[in-house]
């Protein structure tokens, strides 16, 4: 780099900020030894709409989409619903008992996609409490099903999440 002026925010701003320094570069003078020149452009363009086209270029290619996998989405009109609502996951869920000896207890929140089938997919635990707690909340979700998500009067795929609660009574 070049040599550049050293700041200290704490000496700028209080001694609340940190004391960073930044060597911000200093703007150096450039002699302008080039003068550009006054330059006439000779635009002839001449369009004479009376002229039959003959060269047309040919149609562009179709568009082929190579995706086939069904858009995922994340917001849509209707949401999808738990069959049973969310009790009906409490009945799917059995508490480890080894979480249960260990006094283990909390939330686990699962991010899924909703098929447009009312089946749970592509489960991935985004908060975690212990893997015992995770794998008996994935199960029951698993066990689950829901009414599709709808999105222009169309059941499409769309992704969730789900909060499970392990609480020793």
């Amino acid at each position: 780099m070049g040599s550049g002026v050293p700041i200290v925010f704490g000496e700028v701003f209080g001694e609340d900020y940190e004391q960073t320094i930044f060597n911000w570069p200093v703007p150096v003078e450039v002699p302008n030894e080039t003068a550009l020149e006054d330059v006439d452009l000779e635009l002839d363009a001449f369009l004479d709409l009376n002229i039959a086209v003959t060269d047309i270029p040919p149609p562009a290619p179709a568009r082929v989409e190579e995706d086939d996998e069904e858009e995922i989405f994340v917001v849509v009109e209707e949401m999808p619903v738990i069959k049973g609502g969310l009790q009906q996951l409490y009945k799917y869920i059995e508490y480890p008992s080894l979480a249960r000896k260990a006094g283990l207890e909390g939330t686990v929140v699962i991010k899924l996609v909703v098929t447009p089938e009312g089946k749970p997919s592509q489960l991935e635990v985004l908060k975690s409490v212990h893997h015992v707690l995770d794998d008996a909340a994935m199960a029951g979700i698993m066990k689950l099903e829901f009414e599709p998500a709808r999105q222009r009067s169309r059941e499409v795929p769309v992704w969730i999440s789900i909060p499970v609660v392990f609480e020793l009574k």
